[in-house]
């Protein structure tokens, strides 16, 4: 049966979406103020508003719309032979990730998610482990990941 993540896990993704947008608001705030040579005209208050309500109704779309759809959307199951991971909103995707190929399991807990009691299990694989890029498969937003490591962490042991 297929496990979803815990809902309450949006809250982490709305202040990690909020801080993104901060941060380009910023840098593009001080491109403009380039573009204007540091002349505080009206085209530069006029274009700065522009850019500042394109990021908010950005903000706003992916906070409330596409980060519920992604959390509804992510799911994972522990099948026999390996883990199955189920995400994507605009383009879904289905990723399985066979046990005998994972070589290393990790739990990850950023500033955020330990505020809010929310731990994301790490899975790499023999050809991935090391390597530059995400990891091969994610699942996050466990308020106890131990019982699902300690069951991959079985089924790991039965399939080598």
């Amino acid at each position: 049966m297929a496990q979803k993540i815990d809902k309450e896990y949006i809250k982490v993704g709305r202040i990690q979406i909020a801080i993104l947008f901060s941060v380009m608001f910023l840098v593009l705030s001080v491109l403009i103020l380039f573009f204007f040579g540091f002349r505080f005209t009206t085209a530069f208050f006029i274009t700065l508003g522009l850019l500042g309500g394109i990021l908010l109704i950005l903000y706003l779309y992916l906070t409330f719309i596409y980060a519920n759809k992604a959390i509804e959307n992510y799911s994972f199951q522990l099948e026999d032979e390996g883990i199955r991971i189920i995400s994507g909103v605009i383009r879904k995707s289905q990723k399985f990730i066979p046990y005998r190929q994972i070589e290393h399991l990790e739990i990850r807990r950023g500033i955020f998610d330990r505020h809010f009691g929310f731990s994301t299990i790490v899975i790499d694989t023999a050809g991935h482990a090391g390597g530059y890029g995400p990891p091969e498969g994610m699942i996050p937003g466990l308020r106890n990941p131990d019982p699902i490591m300690e069951e991959i962490r079985i089924k790991m042991e039965k399939s080598s």
